[in-house]
């Protein structure tokens, strides 16, 4: 009975209440049950942690030793792979005598304290490790771990992004991944902000913020990169609607997209969770119980300059979110070896063209011009070897597939005056060399800064018009600077 209603009840109602309590039979807990049902309770908290998470207690039999963020510098965050053997799983499904895990020993710059002593036991939250999902492939690694014929399954340690981080102030603007140092600029930025980019890290890397607006914007941030690495078309969304639709001085969006945003195979796989990640990372939780404080955006607020952002001493991104590096290439040597590399990314069909995400893409960009926003969808840029590929990107994208995005995001341009769509990318046979670009599907910063300039070639083209009539032979294409 719930004690705070007894606590309203008359004196007399109160006593005949008690005694039909002391009347009923409590019975007797049933031990298999108990346990059956703390089984499940632990279950439901790892999946509402992360959809493929499993729980674990572990006996720590090999480590691999960490670095330091001052040792790993440039880079901002690195990983130590320690080895486990299994003595319970307490929740999610795992099959397994031992696991590889990697532990975070470095998160935005900050030293992550990891123990490394053997045969200490552990309780661990885990999710499947996968190098090529999101931006794990850039992470620092220390593995001092013996080379096996056959490996144990390997993990990622969730502990840093489940609410477990070193500091408070690590919490708050821990988003799960390289997203955490975009949404601390976007935090002081976001009352002045008239253009953003989104996208994943195809726009993040390809669009410098920086060269998007007038001269003031070079002084005082007025454009943000918001491209998430790793996100789908769900996530992508997600941050749209809530992050970047509020703000109050937004005048211009620009979208990146690909097939690979509208893939759903891509969205099904166990190791594709950058949107499980980013929804359940300590930074969003924290905004979501603190939305009536967050929101509406505060008003009349001091602008923020570029020495104040640089001040936060971000690690690989500068003070526009921009989150590109003066690497030419990811794989060193010849043109030769590069290209090696690129076709061995690009030969596997995985695609399934997923509807409710380009329904949801385009109720989004509807918002958007809702509100009087002009929004520019562009596609990503692939390398031109994806002209003869067989998949046109590295995600297992068809021809079919791309195609069919092109059309769909044809159909919402001529839907919307305010929507201006250009499909950059031409199935590879765009004007970007193999020289401007940083591996298979991302632009390095020559690739970068020459597309920036066309798209803002193309923004400023749009101001000059008049009001397009839409219907089906819109084509605001025809605004566009030429990208042969």
């Amino acid at each position: 009975m719930n004690l705070r209603f007894l606590l309203t009840l008359p004196v007399p109602v109160l006593t005949l209440a008690l005694a039909s309590c002391e009347q009923k039979k409590v019975p007797e807990p049933n031990p298999a049950e108990a346990a059956k049902e703390e089984k499940s309770k632990e279950d439901q908290e790892v999946h509402a942690l992360h959809k493929f998470a499993v729980k674990i207690r572990a006996i720590r039999v090999a480590a691999s030793a960490s670095r330091t963020a001052e040792e790993i510098a440039p880079y901002n965050e690195a990983l130590s792979w320690h080895e486990y053997e299994i003595k319970e799983v307490l929740g999610g499904n795992l099959d397994a005598k031992k696991v590889r895990v990697a532990h975070w020993t470095v998160l935005r710059g900050k030293d992550v304290p990891q123990d490394e002593t053997l045969g200490a036991e552990v309780e661990l939250t885990l999710k499947p490790f996968d190098p090529n999902t999101s931006d794990l492939e850039d992470v620092p690694a220390d593995d001092e771990l013996e080379i096996l014929a056959e490996e144990p399954p390997r993990f990622l340690d969730l502990k840093a992004i489940s609410g477990n981080a070193p500091t408070p102030e690590a919490l708050r603007y821990d988003y799960g991944g390289s997203m955490s140092n975009q949404m601390q600029i976007y935090w002081k930025l976001r009352s002045q902000l008239e253009l953003v980019v989104l996208g994943n890290s195809h726009a993040s890397r390809a669009l410098l913020t920086s060269d998007m607006l007038d001269a003031d914007n070079k002084q005082h941030p007025k454009a943000l990169n918001m491209g998430a690495g790793g996100a789908d078309g769900y996530l992508q969304c997600l941050i749209a609607k809530e992050y970047v639709l509020p703000l109050p001085k937004l005048k211009t969006v620009v979208w990146m997209v690909s097939a690979r945003t509208f893939n759903k195979l891509r969205k099904s796989e166990l190791t594709n969770q950058r949107g499980a990640v980013f929804q359940n990372s300590p930074g969003y939780g924290y905004d979501q119980d603190h939305r009536k404080e967050l929101w509406p955006v505060p008003q009349n607020q001091p602008v923020v300059s570029t020495a104040e952002l640089k001040g936060l001493n971000l690690i690989g991104v500068d003070p526009w979110g921009w989150t590109g590096n003066d690497r030419v290439a990811r794989i060193p040597g010849s043109r030769q070896e590069q290209e090696a590399y690129h076709l061995e990314k690009l030969n596997r069909i995985r695609f399934e063209f997923d509807e409710d995400a380009i329904a949801l893409f385009s109720e989004t960009v509807k918002a958007f011009t809702a509100k009087g926003i002009r929004v520019f969808i562009v596609t990503s840029p692939i390398h031109p070897l994806s002209q003869n590929t067989d998949a046109v990107d590295p995600d297992g994208s068809t021809r079919e597939g791309l195609k069919k995005t092109v059309a769909s995001l044809k159909d919402i341009m001529r839907s919307d005056a305010n929507v201006w769509f250009h499909d950059t990318n031409r199935g590879g046979t765009h004007q970007f060399p193999h020289e401007e670009f940083y591996d298979a599907d991302h632009l390095n910063t020559a690739g970068a800064k020459r597309f920036t300039a066309w798209v803002r070639e193309w923004m400023t083209r749009v101001e000059n018009l008049p009001p397009r009539q839409i219907g089906p032979t819109d084509t605001g294409e025809s605004a566009a600077p030429a990208t042969e």
